[in-house]
């Protein structure tokens, strides 16, 4: 961190900025804590409600600052407030529903508990925000500032991708942290990797015909090299959504100090291979970093999935596989000139396609609770 603010001059800013990330890094977990608490009781309603206060504050207190003044420490207080909000307010809630309701009686003691048992998460959580901020601060040190807008841009719609996981690891992890019961829950983690996975490829390649569109529609033609950072970044979903379900794993088997050592170790290949490519290749380095720190990251998780025993692949692996290599094939084909290019590429999408590892039982209520993977009536389409 220092070398990062050293390089953007303000490294006299060094320790109030440390003090006030490690606050954040308090309160914010203090507030998702509360918010696991509500998704392990089921009040995905409650969870939701702490959730969107902090969103809320952070977002207008951050448009005050930046209306009055572009103050460093400002704008980390305003996330600050924004996690003490809604930490507050989560806490407000567990009385309150520890009062009316017995399920909840003496969830308030136990939340208490929990917070000071969670440095590891809270830890893991800081040094991710880290790594997925750190590349912008070195493209704007090492190049221009647009350079970075070029780069941020596009980032901003492959965050946008990160609800579809996060809204499904909230279904499956209060089952996931039932002992014993990861069998019985909504869905099995293998199954629910193979679904995310699925829907990364399909993103891959609805990114990759539309990048030009979209980018001209949401920001404009100055923002025309934009198309192939999105293009590459949007590769980053197909590990991350599989990292979605291996951090809900490792939480659920109390194993959650794994997340700060794999966070870490993606910190390291993020900040190291930046500082070597940005000189020679710019934006697109950091967006092959990107994807580069993604896969790094999934490695590392893997690892620890494999030291505590629990599902790491999805199902049909060599299905998912096939279809990933002819959708890589199809975008190489996308994106370059010439009938021929076109030809193949529409070959290998229709075999992309037709090599889906998605079934109708997939979108069966009652076969999604029973875990079952047995395709119905097979392939759909």
């Amino acid at each position: 961190m220092y070398v990062v603010l050293r390089l953007m001059g303000l490294s006299a800013q060094y320790f109030p900025a440390l003090g006030l990330l490690a606050l954040m890094m308090v309160v914010r977990g203090a507030a998702e804590n509360v918010a696991f608490i509500f998704q392990g009781g089921e009040d995905q309603i409650s969870s939701a409600k702490v959730g969107v206060s902090q969103s809320a504050v952070t977002l207008l207190a951050t448009l005050a600052i930046c209306l009055t003044s572009k103050n460093l420490l400002l704008l980390i207080a305003a996330h600050v407030l924004g996690g003490f909000v809604s930490a507050v307010y989560g806490f407000v809630l567990l009385r309150s529903k520890g009062g009316h309701n017995q399920e909840f009686g003496g969830i308030f003691d136990e939340a208490r508990s929990l917070l000071g048992e969670s440095h590891w998460l809270n830890a893991g959580t800081f040094v991710a925000s880290v790594y997925n901020r750190v590349d912008v601060l070195l493209l704007r040190r090492m190049l221009t500032s647009e350079a970075v807008a070029i780069y941020a841009a596009p980032y901003r719609i492959l965050d946008l991708t990160q609800i579809v996981p996060a809204s499904l690891i909230v279904t499956i992890l209060p089952s996931l942290c039932r002992t014993g019961e990861t069998n019985s829950g909504i869905m099995h983690p293998r199954r629910a990797i193979r679904f995310l996975l699925v829907i990364a490829v399909c993103l891959v390649v609805m990114a990759t015909m539309a990048a030009p569109w979209v980018t001209l529609l949401l920001f404009g033609q100055k923002y025309h090299d934009s198309v192939p950072v999105l293009q590459i970044l949007i590769w980053a979903t197909v590990p991350m959504y599989w990292n979605f379900v291996l951090n809900a794993e490792l939480i659920a088997n109390s194993f959650d100090r794994a997340i700060l050592y794999a966070a870490s170790i993606a910190l390291m290949v993020n900040v190291g291979f930046n500082l070597l490519l940005i000189p020679k290749f710019g934006y697109l380095a950091c967006a092959a970093v990107t994807l580069i720190t993604e896969f790094a990251l999934l490695g590392a998780n893997l690892h620890f999935i494999s030291r505590i025993g629990a599902a790491a692949w999805p199902e049909n692996l060599g299905r998912l596989t096939t279809t990933t290599i002819l959708v890589a094939g199809f975008c190489f084909c996308w994106t370059r000139a010439g009938a021929g290019y076109g030809l193949t590429g529409a070959v290998l999408l229709i075999c992309a396609f037709f090599s889906l590892p998605l079934f109708r039982s997939d979108f069966s209520t009652p076969v999604l609770r029973s875990g079952s993977t047995k395709p119905v009536t097979g392939i759909i389409g």
